[in-house]
């Protein structure tokens, strides 16, 4: 998807979406902003299709967007050209540690499900541990819920194809692959990476917010 056609997908995607996304994308902004308060290198796995990118960026002393979709930096880079304290850059979260040093950054976040999108979560926790010091603040959709997903691409007007996989993924032109998460699914990863989860927060009917540290 080119970033002309993205830009006109965003810009009216947000009134089309159906009640249960729009409360969960507003209750995830007000729990990140909150939760960021007083931190000062933040990571942004996934930045591109932040809504919040602006409001989050503004929070923090340094503020690094990464994103390995053109038209996703694009968006990135138009929504944050204001700000000064912000690096926008196309690098894939798995070679993370090998252009970022250790603890460089104090918190990372990862919004609108990216963990969900990005594949490999065991490795993609790993590196985005390895690069930071403090938390990795999480926004998931959450198992159980397939059928209001699926109203999202319907009232989208986007085709989309259920895998059966077992993770309730949703395969479509809009997000390519998209898997929903359970509390137990997040135990599990934080266990294997050396994390434990500090803290979940439901996000409206569909979302869960989790914070997760180094142990």
């Amino acid at each position: 998807m080119d970033s002309f056609k993205l830009k006109q997908l965003e810009g009216l995607a947000f009134e089309k979406y159906p009640k249960d996304y729009k409360d969960y994308i507003l209750e995830e902004e007000k729990q990140i902003l909150k939760l960021i308060e007083g931190t000062k290198r933040l990571l942004d796995v996934g930045c591109g299709s932040n809504f919040s990118i602006y409001e989050i960026a503004k929070k923090v002393k340094e503020y690094v967007g990464i994103d390995q979709d053109s038209s996703m930096l694009y968006e990135a880079k138009d929504k944050t050209s204001k700000l000064k304290n912000c690096k926008i850059q196309k690098l894939d979260v798995h070679q993370l540690s090998k252009n970022y040093p250790e603890n460089y950054f104090d918190d990372a976040i990862a919004v609108l499900n990216a963990l969900g999108c990005m594949g490999d979560e065991l490795h993609w926790l790993n590196e985005v541990s390895k690069v930071t010091k403090n938390r990795i603040i999480l926004s998931l959709v959450e198992k159980g819920h397939l059928e209001k997903r699926i109203k999202y691409y319907e009232d989208l007007n986007s085709s989309y194809i259920v895998m059966a996989d077992g993770k309730e993924t949703i395969s479509s032109p809009l997000w390519g692959y998209s898997r929903a998460f359970s509390k137990e699914d997040i135990e599990n990863y934080a266990k294997q990476t050396g994390l434990k989860v500090d803290q979940y927060t439901q996000l409206a009917k569909i979302g869960l917010l989790v914070v997760l540290k180094k142990t």
